[in-house]
């Protein structure tokens, strides 16, 4: 298996991103490597927390 940032020439690099509302953590990302030119979405059920990263 291939490193991602060997596969891409550009990439975002996330380390220790934590969204919290209310007091409660609604998104925890200890470690991501997204290629900068691909389309990326957070998913999961309603209610869990997702918000367009616009209103941030």
């Amino acid at each position: 298996m291939t490193n991602m940032t060997e596969q891409f020439e550009k990439y975002i690099e996330l380390n220790n991103v934590v969204v919290r509302s209310n007091d409660r953590v609604i998104l925890n990302i200890p470690h991501a490597t997204i290629p900068a030119d691909r389309i990326a979405a957070c998913i999961g059920p309603n209610g869990a927390g997702k918000i367009p990263y616009s209103s941030f």
